[in-house]
């Protein structure tokens, strides 16, 4: 129930979001397309789309390189899942998973609150902060039962 709180606010907070993107500078300028790194182009996967990244706007560039970071962290800790032999090992990666992910949730949403406040959009600002610090320091509720994962470690290392 918790994890689907943050998930809805971080959700919210995106949606609500009908600030101006801030339109990537002319190529001509600094900090324009043409300066950005230019990635090879890789044929996309089957279900995924292919974006050129350099035609996104400084905030969603941004976004996007942090979900890329997130998404090959990711990667790295589950090849190490799989190769893990012991429960606890494996408990453990999880465990580091899931913490790159809510630290990824967060990052996203600092780079939202930057923007919205350089732009002056306090309540934009305001929402953001409110869901940052939920997933920075959520709240356990009175009788908190343990997670599967939680279980699993307990059980020994199977």
């Amino acid at each position: 129930m918790k994890r689907k709180t943050y998930v809805m606010i971080a959700m919210m907070a995106a949606a609500t979001w009908s600030g101006p993107l801030h339109a990537a500078p002319p190529a001509n300028e600094p900090g324009g397309p043409a300066d950005a790194p230019v990635r090879e182009a890789e044929p996309p996967k089957e279900g995924e789309v292919s974006m050129d990244v350099r035609n996104l706007s400084p905030m969603h560039r941004e976004i996007f390189d942090a979900v890329e970071e997130e998404r090959a962290r990711v990667e790295d800790l589950n090849e190490r899942f799989l190769r893990a032999a012991l429960a606890q090992e494996k408990l453990a990666i999880q465990q580091e998973i899931e913490a790159v992910k809510r630290d990824g949730m967060i990052a996203v949403l600092e780079i939202q609150l930057r923007y919205a406040t350089a732009e002056g959009r306090a309540e934009m600002a305001a929402q953001l902060e409110t869901a940052i610090e939920a997933m920075k320091n959520p709240k356990l509720s009175e009788v908190s039962a343990p997670t599967m994962l939680e279980r699993a470690g307990s059980a020994g290392g199977k």
